[in-house]
C-alpha cells in the first residue's frame, strides 16, 4: 500500500519486488533451520510442489491488486514487478534467497545448483497469480513482468526464461500473450578492474586475482607516487581504461556492451524485451592495495580515490556508459544503486546534499 501510494503521490512508475517464499511452511530463522542454509534448501526441495500449489500466492496477489485499485495508481501507467532480488548472486546477503531457489529447482528439475531454474519457476507462479488476480478484479493494468538476470553471464537469462516459460505454460498460461509484457533486466555497473594490469602491467601482469602481497605492495607505492606527481594524468588513464579498455577486462564499456548484446539476443529468442537496468552506475571499488597493510600511503590514496571517482573523470565514465547504452538501446531503463551513501563505496552519488560531478551526470537522465 505504501509503495503504491508513493507512486501516485510522486507521479512515478513503481518497480515492485514480490516475496519469493509465499506458500512455504518454514522460514530461514526458525530454530531447526537458522544458520544452516542447507536445511533451508532441503526444506524447499521437499516442499517444492506444495509450495507452488499453495493458495497463498493467490491470496497475496488478490491483496496486491486490491491495494493497486484503492491507491488509484493509473491503469495505463507501467507497473514493474519481479520476485526478490539477484537470486543468482552467491554473495552473503543473497544466500538465503538462492538456497531457497536451489531447493525449488531441485524439486522440479533435479541437479546440484538449479537456482536459476528455481527462480524462473517461482517467477512463473508469481506472474500466474498476479494475472489471475487482475482478471478476477476486472482490472486492466499496464504491467511488466521482470526477470532479473546476471549481466556477466547472459546464459542466466536463457535458463531463467526457459524455466519461466515452461512453468507458466504448465499452469495453463499463454506465453504468446504474456511475452509482450515480460522482459529481462540487468545492470550497467562499470569499473573495478582497471586498477591492476591495465594501468601498470609490469607490476600486475595478471588481469584478475589472485595477486601476491608483493605485487599489491608495489601497486600501493606506485599509485601513491603517480597520484602525488601526476594526479590529472592518472585519473584520466583510469577513466580511459574504463571507457575504452579491453573487452576482456570486466567492467569496461566494451565488456558491458558485449554482455548486453548477449542478453539482447536471448530476449529476442524468447520474444521478450530487454527492459534495461535494475541497478547500475559505478562498481569501481577502491582496490585492495589501497589498504594500510600494503604500504604507508593509505590516507593519500583514499583522498585520490574520492577525487577521481566523484570528480570529472569518474563522471566522464558514468556518462559514457549511460550514453552508449542509450545509443544502442533507445528507451531502456537506466538505474543507479542508491542516491545517498558514504563515499567509502562506489555505488552512491555522495552524502545528503552532495554536489559533485558524479551526481550531476545522473540528473541529465531523470524523467527522459
Amino acid at each position: 500500500e505504501a509503495m503504491l501510494r508513493l507512486g501516485v503521490e510522486a507521479d512515478t512508475e513503481i518497480w515492485f519486488h514480490g516475496p519469493m517464499q509465499l506458500g512455504a511452511t518454514f522460514n530461514v530463522r526458525q530454530p531447526d533451520i537458522a544458520g544452516n542454509l542447507r536445511r533451508y534448501r532441503d526444506a524447499a526441495r521437499v516442499e517444492g510442489n506444495p509450495i507452488l500449489d499453495s493458495n497463498e500466492w493467490d491470496r497475496y496477489a488478490d491483496a496486491f491488486v486490491d491495494a493497486l485499485i484503492k491507491s488509484e495508481y493509473p491503469s495505463d501507467r507501467p507497473l514493474y514487478t519481479t520476485l526478490d532480488n539477484e537470486v543468482w548472486n552467491f554473495a552473503a546477503r543473497y544466500l538465503a534467497s538462492n538456497h531457497y531457489a536451489i531447493g525449488i529447482g531441485q524439486s522440479a528439475v533435479g541437479g546440484e545448483y538449479p537456482y536459476r531454474e528455481g527462480y524462473g519457476i517461482l517467477l512463473a507462479r508469481w506472474v500466474s497469480a498476479i494475472e489471475a488476480a487482475l482478471s478476477r478484479a476486472d482490472r486492466e493494468q499496464n504491467i511488466i513482468y521482470v526477470a532479473e538476470s546476471h549481466t556477466a553471464n547472459p546464459d542466466t537469462s536463457r535458463i531463467i526464461l526457459k524455466a519461466f516459460r515452461e512453468k507458466y505454460e504448465a499452469l495453463d498460461g499463454d506465453w504468446s500473450a504474456l511475452r509482450g509484457k515480460t522482459g529481462i533486466a540487468i545492470t550497467t555497473y562499470w569499473g573495478g578492474n582497471c586498477w591492476y594490469k591495465d594501468i601498470f602491467p609490469s607490476l600486475a601482469p595478471k588481469s584478475q586475482w589472485p595477486y601476491t602481497d608483493a605485487e599489491l605492495s608495489a601497486l600501493h607505492d606506485k599509485f601513491a607516487e603517480e597520484a602525488r606527481a601526476r594526479p590529472t594524468e592518472l585519473t584520466r588513464r583510469l577513466a580511459d581504461c574504463n571507457i575504452g579498455g579491453s573487452v576482456e577486462t570486466i567492467g569496461t564499456l566494451p565488456w558491458i556492451l558485449k554482455h548486453w548484446r548477449g542478453h539482447a539476443d536471448i530476449a529476442e529468442e524468447f520474444g521478450v524485451a530487454l527492459l534495461g537496468a535494475y541497478e547500475g552506475g559505478s562498481h569501481d571499488e577502491k582496490p585492495v592495495f589501497f589498504q594500510r597493510k600494503y604500504g604507508a600511503h593509505a590516507d593519500a590514496l583514499e583522498a585520490f580515490y574520492e577525487e577521481y571517482h566523484w570528480g570529472a573523470e569518474g563522471a566522464r565514465v558514468n556518462k559514457a556508459v549511460n550514453d552508449a547504452i542509450l545509443a544502442e538501446y533507445p528507451g531502456v531503463i537506466l538505474a543507479n544503486y542508491a542516491t545517498v551513501g558514504g563515499l567509502g563505496q562506489p555505488w552512491f552519488e555522495g552524502g545528503y546534499g552532495a554536489e559533485n560531478a558524479m551526481a550531476e551526470t545522473w540528473r541529465a537522465y531523470e524523467k527522459q
